[in-house]
């Protein structure tokens, strides 16, 4: 939930504004790979 509200926060998508989208539609229209990438950046420590 905590990495799809991070990826909610710069979501577009046509007929709601940047960041606004409900979870349900960002959920449905982000690829599982993208949830992976924002997983593993949360998780890795940056150098």
């Amino acid at each position: 939930q905590h990495v799809l509200a991070e990826i909610q926060a710069t979501f577009e998508k046509k007929g709601f504004r940047k960041g606004k989208a409900p979870l349900d539609v960002v959920e449905q229209n982000i690829s599982p790979q993208a949830v992976i990438e924002e997983v593993l950046n949360h998780l890795l420590p940056k150098e």
